[in-house]
């Protein structure tokens, strides 16, 4: 632990000279300019009224990630972690809500598609191909009135791209990891077309199961997307999903196994898990002045989830609605729009569905170097939970999201912003029944109310960002581990810093840090009253390094810190042990030889053993091994 304590001091403390490197170098290389959209309506991030983080193309391609969950978990200040073993579903944290349940805090969206389930289960980030991804968009403390229900800690806005052109990339690495990705495009005057299908399959990191069978998974994905331009100020577009994901992974070791061999199966059966998703949506977009645009889309999703090792099966069926206007002339930029999302599970014994309808207003106005924006939001959740035997029951909630922000631009390098953000999070289907499966009644609706003060400061060759935040919650939703009992924390607190920086200090070297510090208290529930919630580090830390040695070359080194915590079921802040330092770097070099790009790269170079620890008896190995890959590019057109 001391070890790893010194190497983030050390990084942190190399990141905080890099400014003054900057300062005196003699090249003057540019960062390029950072749009941001969360309030729908585009902005600069330096401009915006709200506390954001983009990654763009550039550096995800820079980064040697092979897929959407690594990239998010090593180059992004999100705590990422497997979800008890699933990493095509992973835990997601941001501003304190918990490995356990902060997914559900955090709107995610591709493409304006809701990757948000109506029960527990994690979003699907395993299933997007991030050879497709164009950008990813996170909004801190923000996103209430654009995208309503969970937004309460932000949004993850993920776009993918318009290919011209045609690739292959294939990928081999250590114990059996391989990935296969192709991606073809066409853009014309009349229309784009783009095709992307990938098998990726995830290396085994544990022994073999009782069944003697091995963790990991293989994930099938095909995509396409075709955009019609038939006369000036049209837009028609078409798009579509299909993925099969089969995934086992591994069961939970005592304390004492992890620290003995995290590569133990300790007798159990892997969980055996199959998706297979079909989706499609079509749109239209029409520009009918140059002030004003009109946008209407629909998706439709289904999905098959199947527990094999347990029998447990489900359909979902989602269908999403969304339109909107936007105006734009002069100073002033509204958008108003209705959505509308209809999720239904479907199991061997009941139908459940929850229906969400909203409508939204969201605007801006700027005078001179001030900026200010505000927005409402009013949106109706409707239930139907209907056994195969047994009583049909109903319920619905009516709630209210509101923004309001200013942002002032003091001088060409300095801006400032303040936001208050008013959030809700509807309980999914899952929070009506106990962990047994007994109906414990349709609690309470999440609510926070957040204050973000943050302060820009831009340079051609660096870029700073730093927020702060306060967020009051009321009745916020958590899993009694004592009871089983889903039900409502009367009043909690979360605050926090949120530090991000990128130095280009040459040509050939770019640095970045990120760094956060967060508490996350339960104000007011009884004997929990004052303590911490469980599966919060107060500190994490993301610090990278990008150099071009040559024209041709660019080596990645990233590390990734997170501080100890509570366990994850230790609400009362008493359990002998607790959520251990969580701690990998990261090596990647790639060489360009023309249209053929190689790489080579090393994940937790130091083989540090990480896990996550549910309670005194159970923690879950994660990223726990020392991986290597190897692989190629190569464009074809």
């Amino acid at each position: 632990m001391h070890n790893t304590i010194q190497k983030t001091v050390l990084a942190v403390a190399l990141a905080a000279a890099f400014p003054a490197l900057a300062q005196t170098t003699t090249t003057s290389p540019t960062l390029a300019p950072v749009i941001v959209t969360a309030s729908g309506i585009s902005a600069k991030d330096s401009d915006a009224t709200y506390a954001s983080e983009v990654h763009h193309r550039a550096m995800i391609d820079a980064s040697g990630a092979t897929n959407l969950v690594d990239y998010l978990s090593r180059h992004s200040s999100l705590n990422v972690n497997s979800s008890y073993g699933n990493r095509n579903a992973p835990s997601l944290d941001m501003r304190g809500y918990g490995v356990e349940n902060g997914y559900q805090a955090i709107a995610v969206t591709v493409d304006g598609r809701r990757l948000n389930n109506i029960d527990m289960a994690n979003p699907l980030l395993g299933s997007i191909p991030l050879s497709a991804i164009e950008s990813i968009e996170i909004s801190k403390g923000t996103g209430s009135v654009a995208f309503g229900d969970g937004a309460m800690a932000g949004a993850i806005q993920i776009r993918t791209r318009a290919f011209n052109g045609a690739s292959v990339s294939a990928v081999t690495g250590s114990r059996g990891m391989q990935s296969l990705t192709a991606n073809a495009g066409v853009s014309r005057e009349f229309f784009d077309l783009s095709v992307t299908a990938t098998n990726d399959k995830q290396g085994y990191s544990s022994d073999l199961d009782v069944t003697q069978r091995r963790d990991g998974s293989n994930n099938r994905t095909e995509q396409a997307k075709l955009t019609l331009k038939p006369v000036e100020g049209l837009r028609l577009f078409l798009d579509g999903t299909n993925s099969r994901v089969d995934t086992r992974y591994v069961g939970a070791l005592t304390p004492a196994e992890f620290n003995s061999n995290p590569r133990q199966n300790s007798g159990n059966t892997y969980t055996h898990q199959q998706y297979e998703i079909s989706q499609a949506r079509v749109g239209i977009e029409y520009k009918v002045n140059p002030s004003l645009t009109a946008r209407y889309s629909h998706n439709r999703e289904d999905r098959l989830s199947n527990f094999v090792s347990s029998s447990s099966l489900s359909n979902y069926e989602y269908s999403g609605d969304d339109a909107s206007l936007a105006y734009s002339a002069g100073n002033i930029d509204v958008k108003a729009g209705l959505q509308r999302f209809q999720g239904e599970r479907i199991s061997s014994s009941n139908r459940t569905s929850k229906d969400n309808s909203a409508l939204f207003l969201q605007g801006v106005y700027r005078i001179g170097a001030l900026s200010f924006s505000a927005g409402g939001r009013k949106e109706k959740v409707n239930y139907v939970y209907a056994p195969n035997t047994g009583t049909r029951l109903q319920g619905e909630h009516d709630l209210n999201g509101w923004d309001i922000g200013a942002n002032y631009r003091f001088t060409e390098q300095v801006s400032a912003f303040v936001n208050y953000n008013s959030a809700f999070q509807a309980p999914d289907i899952d929070r009506f029944f106990t962990f047994a499966g007994a109906f414990n009644g349709f609690i309470q609706p999440a609510k926070a109310r957040t204050l973000n003060v943050g302060v820009n400061h831009d340079t051609p060759r660096n870029r700073l960002r730093v927020a702060l935040f306060h967020s009051k919650l009321d009745n916020e939703i958590y899993l009694d581990p004592v009871s089983n009992n889903n039900t409502n924390i009367d009043k909690s607190h979360k605050s926090g810093l949120e530090l991000q920086n990128r130095w280009q200090v040459r040509d050939n070297l770019n640095l970045a840090l990120s760094y956060t510090y967060t508490r996350a208290i339960i104000d007011t529930e009884g004997n929990l009253s004052g303590k911490e919630m469980p599966g919060v580090p107060r500190h994490g830390v993301t610090a990278g390094v990008n150099y071009k040695p040559w024209e041709t070359a660019t080596i990645n080194v990233n590390h990734v810190w997170r501080d100890s915590a509570y366990a994850m079921n230790d609400l009362s802040n008493n359990l002998r042990n607790r959520q251990s330092i969580y701690s990998s770097t990261n090596l990647n070099f790639r060489q360009r030889f023309g249209k053929l790009e190689g790489f080579v790269g090393v994940d937790n170079l130091f083989d540090r053993a990480n896990g996550l620890w549910v309670s005194d008896t159970a923690v879950y190995p994660i990223d726990f091994r020392r991986s290597w890959k190897i692989g190629f590019k190569a464009d074809l057109i």
